[in-house]
C-alpha cells in the first residue's frame, strides 16, 4: 500500500517541479524547446526493478543532466554561482565579467535583469546571509571579518538600512 502511494507522490511532485522549472528557464515561454522533461517521468512510474526513491533519483539525475545540456546557465547565472563561491571576497565587476566572457556593461544589465539587484548589492547580501548564520554561535568581530568585512564599524554600516 506504502510503495505505489510514495511512487504516486514522487511522480506528482516530478511532474509539477519539472514543468515549472522548465518554465522559468523560458520565463515561462518554453515553446519550440526541445527538451521535455516530463519524458523521463514514464520510465520513473515504469521502473519496477527499483524502489521509489531510488527510481526517483535516477529519475533526477537523468532529468538535470538532459536539461543542463539543453539549458546550459545564463551569464547572470554563472557570476551569481562565483558571487556565492567568493562570498568573503568583493570581486569587482569588470574580474567577475572577464571570468564570464562578457563585457563588464553586459554583465551588470543582465545581472539586475535577472536578480533585480546589482552585482555590489547582491554581495552585500551573501556576506550578510552568512554572517546572519554564525552571528548567533560566533562574536560578532569574528564573523565580520570571516566574511569579509574589515572592521565591525563597516559590518554594522553594511547590515543596518539607511
Amino acid at each position: 500500500m506504502h510503495r505505489p502511494l510514495l511512487r504516486g507522490l514522487l511522480l506528482e511532485f516530478a511532474f509539477r517541479w519539472s514543468t515549472r522549472l522548465h518554465a522559468g528557464a523560458h520565463a515561462g515561454q518554453p515553446a519550440g524547446c526541445e527538451f521535455r522533461g516530463t519524458t523521463f517521468l514514464e520510465e520513473f512510474l515504469n521502473d519496477r526493478t527499483r524502489d521509489a526513491r531510488a527510481s526517483f533519483a535516477a529519475w533526477i539525475d537523468r532529468f538535470f543532466l538532459e536539461f543542463r545540456r539543453t539549458h546550459p546557465p545564463s551569464t547572470a547565472v554563472h557570476a551569481a554561482r562565483l558571487l556565492r563561491q567568493r562570498y568573503a571576497r568583493l570581486v569587482p565587476v569588470p574580474t567577475l565579467a572577464r571570468e564570464c566572457h562578457t563585457a563588464p556593461v553586459r554583465l551588470a544589465r543582465d545581472f539586475r535583469g535577472q536578480f533585480g539587484m546589482s552585482i555590489p548589492q547582491y554581495q552585500r547580501r551573501l556576506r550578510l546571509i552568512e554572517a546572519l548564520g554564525r552571528v548567533r554561535h560566533e562574536k560578532i568581530e569574528a564573523v565580520a571579518r570571516s566574511v569579509g568585512y574589515r572592521s565591525t564599524k563597516n559590518f554594522y554600516r553594511s547590515a543596518l538600512p539607511s
